[in-house]
């Protein structure tokens, strides 16, 4: 139980890193290292797709350390690497500089999403059994939808697209924690409400 939870929450961060970049990442570089140094759409979008699946991959090795089983990297490393270059390669003369970002998308799908699980669940001697209906519901109700959205909105710098653009950075967290069960909003709110407790005693503590 509390490794789907944990599992969540960092797919959540991640949902977050992915709806935020494809939101601001055009006028970031723009104004950082100028308009012609954006790369597109396509690949701001599965970057920010990348940047989900490798929280989902962050989490579970994390997991892996620490039970003591760090063999499947070995193995599995090199598998994606070899994937993912070519993929690159194939892709980069199609569609540029795009077909990178889909390569190295493309070559986590294929190995860590399903395999990193599976490892885990036999490392724990099967006590610990991923639950996907949370995180699929959280995908295609909530992340799905709202980068949707925001792409299209990138060709908007007006005022109101701004605005729009923050407004689904609101929309996005309502709905992640909509999607959270009841404990684990318990198990949240218990949490938030243990540091502001903490923060009120060194408070005290100083005046």
């Amino acid at each position: 139980e509390n490794y789907n939870f944990l599992l969540f929450l960092f797919l959540i961060f991640g949902g977050l890193i992915w709806v935020w970049g494809v939101a601001f990442a055009k006028p970031v570089i723009s104004l950082w290292a100028g308009a012609e140094n954006y790369a597109g759409n396509l690949t701001i979008f599965m970057f920010g797709a990348y940047g989900y699946v490798i929280s989902f991959s962050a989490f579970n090795i994390t997991v892996l350390n620490s039970l003591n089983s760090t063999k499947v990297r070995i193995w599995l490393i090199p598998l994606e690497v070899c994937i993912n270059l070519i993929l690159s390669i194939v892709l980069i003369q199609s569609i540029g500089i795009s077909g990178v970002a889909i390569g190295t998308l493309a070559s986590l799908l294929v190995t860590e999403i399903w395999l990193l699980p599976l490892c885990i669940h036999q490392e724990s001697q099967k006590h610990i059994q991923i639950k996907t209906i949370a995180p699929l519901k959280h995908l295609f109700f909530v992340i799905t939808p709202l980068v949707t959205a925001t792409t299209f909105l990138i060709q908007f710098n007006q005022l109101w697209a701004i605005a729009l653009k923050l407004s689904f950075l609101l929309i996005y967290l309502a709905g992640s924690w909509i999607v959270l069960s009841k404990q684990q909003k318990q198990i949240i709110l218990e949490l938030i409400n243990s540091y502001l407790n903490k923060l009120r005693r060194n408070q005290r503590s100083i005046v």
